[in-house]
């Protein structure tokens, strides 16, 4: 997997205070009971197997490994972990069986103030999944080898939906690089005030960035290529959302499509290069508008060839 270098948050598990730690190989039914009787609960290096069922960390309650790269659990469970209001979790690596089976690597649903960081995140339909919730902090998670290749479906790393103020920062998410219409994309519906900011997105089988009615998202800083769709596309009513600073490159149809004639959307000091990949005459390396005019507000944007708005 190509990962470049990720600034960190100020996040360190080294710092967290353990109520308890348990050793490798405890069960998921030892974690369990060691939520619900200490606030902290934090996992030694090595391996943990979770079973097939749900990982449910209550409310205000911390999941803490010692690392991505040293503790992993595993799960064949539908929703392998499931986060509610205020819980956080961090710092391991999860790994699903891949297909259909495994839905979410990890869910909230339902919650407020939940917290993501430090996990990588490989082998789910859906790697995360942010549903009917507020405030979710997502920080430095990784999320690959998702989707299921059989499906014919456009299964996304990760899914937000009617979850208001869900920000999205510093992480790297990988589709499978078969496109176009494919797994790995970063996807919001019917949601406001998403805010991605520094993540890379790469060789999603689809656009690397969806927006379905999602107001005043914001979406700065990011590095997206080879996208087997397009860079980032903004459709269904999506108003007053603002794309700066990102670098957009090697995108199989145009950098990014617009449906101008519903959404309101301002680009800033991005870097369009060598898109269009297909050679399809229909993109351009820019970005796609659904119609001529309005011509969205733009300043700073830079293309390798070509104008920056098609048609």
């Amino acid at each position: 997997m190509k990962k470049l270098a990720l600034v960190l948050l100020s996040f360190c598990a080294n710092a967290v205070a353990c109520d308890v730690t348990l050793s490798s190989g405890a069960s998921r039914a030892t974690i369990d009971t060691a939520l619900a009787s200490n606030t902290t609960v934090c996992l030694s290096a090595g391996s943990y197997s979770l079973g097939s069922t749900t990982l449910t960390i209550p409310a205000n309650k911390t999941l803490a490994g010692a690392s991505m790269a040293t503790t992993t659990l595993s799960s064949s469970a539908t929703r392998a972990i499931g986060l509610s209001s205020g819980s956080t979790a961090h710092d391991f690596a999860l790994a699903g069986g891949g297909g259909s089976t495994n839905e979410f690597g990890v869910l909230t649903y339902g919650t407020t103030g939940a917290t993501l960081y430090s996990v990588d995140i490989q082998g789910f339909l859906i790697s995360l999944g942010v549903v009917n919730s507020t405030g979710t902090g997502v920080y430095n998670v990784y999320g690959s080898n998702n989707g299921d290749s059989g499906n014919n479906l456009a299964d996304p790393n990760v899914y937000i939906s009617n979850s208001d103020q869900t920000y999205l920062y510093y992480g790297y998410f990988e589709g499978d690089g078969t496109h176009p219409f494919n797994d790995g994309e970063i996807a919001c519906y019917d949601s406001e005030d998403l805010h991605i900011e520094g993540t890379q997105e790469a060789y999603s089988g689809t656009s690397a960035v969806y927006l379905v009615n999602c107001d005043d998202a914001v979406i700065e800083d990011m590095a997206i290529w080879n996208a087997g769709g397009f860079g980032v596309d903004i459709v269904g009513d999506s108003d007053n959302v603002v794309v700066q600073n990102n670098t957009i490159q090697d995108i199989w149809y145009a950098g990014g499509y617009v449906d101008n004639t519903n959404s309101t959307v301002s680009f800033y000091n991005n870097t369009f290069t060598s898109n269009n990949d297909s050679g399809d005459s229909r993109f351009c390396t820019g970005i796609e508008l659904a119609t001529s005019s309005p011509v969205p507000t733009n300043s700073g944007n830079t293309v390798s060839s070509g104008t920056l708005f098609c048609p």
